[in-house]
C-alpha cells in the first residue's frame, strides 16, 4: 500500500504480484494485485490474474465478483453479468454482488434482469431468507405490491426476527392504505426485535 500512496505503480505491482503469485487463490492477493493492475490501465493482465485466481479457488464468489467488474471495465458487459450472477449462486447473499447487477444490468438495456435472477434464485433456494429480502428490495413498483408482500412473509417465515422485513411490510401496507395492519406490523417487528436483544 506505500508504493500506491507514494504513486509508485510499478513496484505496487510487483509487490502485489509476489503476494498473488505465493497464494493466488487467496482473494486478498488477487484484489489488490488486480487493483494495481488496473490503476496502471493493465486490464488485460488483471484479467488472466483473475482466471488464473479462479482456477485455484472456483467457488469463492469474492473472486468471481471482482472478475466481473475487471470485465466490466474491459466493456465485456454480457460476461460480466454472468459472472456477477456466478458469484451469486455461490454466495446468494453478496450484497456488493447485488449491486453491480442491480446497476450493471439496466445500462445493458435489461432492466429487469436483477429481479428475475432474484425470482430464480428464490425458486432454487427457498429457505435462503436473505435471497427472499433481495426480492423484496428488488419489488419497488408499486404494481409489484402483492408480489412483495408474498416475499416479506416468506421472509417471516423463515427469519421471524427480521426487523427489515417488518419495517418494509408495515410500510407496504401503509401505502396501500391499510393503516391497522401497518401499525399491528411495526409493533409485532418490535416485540420480534427486543426478543434478539
Amino acid at each position: 500500500q506505500v508504493h500506491q500512496w507514494r504513486n509508485e505503480s510499478e513496484k505496487e505491482i510487483e509487490a502485489a504480484a509476489h503476494a498473488f503469485d505465493m497464494s493466488p487463490g487467496w482473494s486478498r492477493a488477487v484484489v489488490a494485485y488486480t487493483n494495481a493492475l488496473e490503476r496502471a490501465k493493465k486490464f488485460e493482465e488483471a484479467r488472466k490474474a483473475h482466471e488464473r485466481a479462479i482456477q485455484q479457488a472456483p467457488q469463492d464468489a469474492a473472486l468471481r465478483a471482482f472478475y466481473a467488474q475487471t470485465l466490466w471495465r474491459l466493456k465485456e458487459k454480457d460476461v460480466a453479468l454472468a459472472s456477477v450472477e456466478k458469484a451469486l449462486r455461490i454466495l446468494p447473499t453478496y450484497d456488493w454482488a447485488w449491486g453491480l447487477l442491480n446497476r450493471w444490468a439496466p445500462s445493458c438495456g435489461q432492466p429487469q434482469r436483477a429481479l428475475e435472477f432474484c425470482r430464480k434464485l428464490g425458486d432454487e433456494s427457498p429457505g435462503e431468507s436473505r435471497v427472499w429480502l433481495m426480492l423484496v428490495r428488488l419489488l419497488a413498483e408499486p404494481n409489484q405490491s402483492a408480489e412483495r408482500m408474498t416475499a416479506i412473509d416468506k421472509v417471516l417465515s423463515l427469519d421471524p426476527r427480521c426487523f427489515e422485513a417488518w419495517d418494509v411490510k408495515a410500510e407496504t401496507l401503509a401505502k396501500s392504505q391499510k393503516f391497522d395492519e401497518a401499525i399491528q406490523a411495526c409493533e409485532r417487528g418490535d416485540r420480534r426485535a427486543s426478543c434478539r436483544e
